[in-house]
């Protein structure tokens, strides 16, 4: 389909002025600085160029600035003044949040909120190869795009150094709000079903929807045409198809830029924002994803249209990266697969119990004569309960309950579901007995996805019937198992 001349003139817009971007007289310590962290200095002003156009939502400004300004250094040693230990804002952030050109925060908080929620190196394929494809429609040379690496050192510094902010509430708001509205509905539905037919089965929920990653095609569209979807309001209008990337999709769109967006699953619309909507969502097949940007003066007209084909140079989807606060996390991750709150809870005061006899099995005393040799890890039994709290983001556990539990043979069956990994949030909680300041690691991103994965050669435990067998995760591979929930998709022996 050939450009229209629209079109032609959006792309023009974006790429013009980013092909004219060079480096300015910032400062060359501030610009040896951006490298040392692994960023670029001409790629960040390209990408400020690309995205940093779009206006943020002064709610999102204030809150990011606040969240994310603190910069703290230390030197390891005073014979090694050059290495340096830095956590918070590095040069990359301070120069987005002191830069008198709104387009460096703009960028900058926008390719925070992207890392948090993608594979970092899919996601730097998926810019460069959407702004190539941009180039050659415009009839720009492709080699004036961006570099892949550099995009990911771009990607990579960002969310490093925007870890503090909470991208993770965001999309438990969203997801919460989804759901809520389809459960809504379909328990609606569900009443006429059962007084026609008598069917008492419970309809799925179309858990694609809390898949995070975009689709390749989405995020093309929305690279291209968000700008003038935001400068046109009244004369643009988007509509996505898709399954996956729809919380991304509206934290991008509604919470971070300020368009009104309605999402549509069947026959529920869930709506964020006021009409007209400026972006519209509709569930569909991820592999049949798909964009058109419509006018809506010329009766909805189509202008252009971006669909997915098996000939694109990326995956169809880039992957997410599922993440939770550390807080709440399991109990979290239970209502992700159908347990309802008090289920959750009933869990807890299994999982605390089962814990504490694994541990007794696990880390008994041994006796020889007078000398009791206890194990290392025996003083982490007074933490189980407290981390258990914590993971559940209770403020107490039933003693009664416990005990029960803890003098029981069986314990609670109807609570052991065979399609949860148990054992895997025994390990969970066995982590956290050992951190010693659990509440500054509350607002902690973990990764769903890297937690799901664990399995019996991770943990070393494994569950016979209601009980835990196997021995304690030790301190290193506790260390281990923490850092593939830290790091996600991003963990390897090498990075560590």
């Amino acid at each position: 389909m050939a450009l229209s001349a629209s079109l032609r003139l959006d792309l023009t817009n974006i790429l013009v002025p980013l092909m004219g971007t060079v480096v300015n007289n910032e400062g060359v310590e501030r610009s040896e600085a951006i490298t040392r962290s692994g960023s670029d200095q001409l790629t960040e002003l390209k990408l400020a160029t690309l995205i940093g156009r779009l206006r943020i939502e002064d709610a999102i400004k204030t809150n990011f600035r606040t969240l994310v300004a603190a910069s703290n250094q230390m030197k390891f040693s005073r014979y090694l003044q050059d290495l340096t230990l830095e956590a918070g804002a590095g040069p990359t952030i301070q120069q987005a949040l002191t830069s008198l050109d709104p387009a460096r925060l703009s960028m900058a908080i926008q390719i925070s909120f992207l890392a948090f929620g993608h594979d970092h190196q899919s996601l730097a394929q998926a810019i460069t190869q959407a702004i190539q494809e941009a180039l050659v429609a415009s009839n720009n040379p492709p080699e004036r795009g961006l570099d892949y690496i550099s995009v990911l050192g771009v990607i990579t510094a960002c969310q490093q150094q925007t870890a503090a902010f909470g991208w993770a509430y965001f999309y438990e708001a969203v997801e919460a709000k989804i759901v809520h509205s389809i459960k809504e509905n379909k328990d609606g539905l569900r009443q006429d079903e059962r007084r026609r037919t008598g069917n008492t089965k419970t309809p799925e929920l179309p858990w694609g929807l809390l898949e995070r990653g975009l689709p390749y095609v989405i995020l093309k569209s929305l690279l291209i045409h968000l700008i003038s979807i935001q400068d046109f309001p009244e004369h643009r209008l988007l509509h996505l198809s898709t399954e996956c990337g729809t919380s991304t999709i509206v934290i991008w769109c509604y919470y971070i830029l300020g368009l009104n967006v309605k999402v549509t699953c069947g026959k529920v619309d869930i709506v964020f924002g006021e009409e007209p909507y400026h972006i519209c969502v509709e569930e569909c097949d991820s592999s049949k994803a798909s964009s058109t940007l419509l006018e809506r003066v010329d009766k909805g007209e189509p202008l252009f249209t971006f669909s997915t084909s098996e000939n694109d140079p990326v995956d169809p989807v880039i992957p997410g990266e599922y993440r939770l606060e550390a807080k709440g996390f399991a109990k979290k991750a239970l209502a992700i697969l159908g347990l309802s709150s008090e289920e959750a809870e009933e869990s807890a005061h299994w999982l605390a119990a089962s814990c504490l006899k694994h541990f007794d099995i696990e880390c008994k005393p041994s006796t020889s004569g007078e000398l009791k040799v206890i194990t290392m890890e025996t003083h982490i039994s007074c933490n189980v309960i407290p981390s258990t709290l914590f993971l559940f983001d209770m403020a107490k556990l039933d003693p009664n309950k416990i005990q029960s539990l803890l003098e029981s043979e069986h314990g609670k069956g109807k609570q052991v579901t065979d399609r949860i990994k148990w054992q895997s949030y025994a390990a969970l909680i066995y982590i956290f007995a050992r951190v010693s300041d659990r509440q500054r690691c509350e607002e902690v991103p973990l990764s769903l996805s890297a937690f799901w994965d664990f399995k019996k050669d991770d943990h070393g435990m494994s569950r016979s019937g209601e009980s835990f067998t196997g021995p304690l995760p030790n301190i290193l591979l506790s260390y281990d198992l923490l850092a593939r929930l830290l790091l996600g998709r991003r963990h390897s022996t090498e990075f560590l």
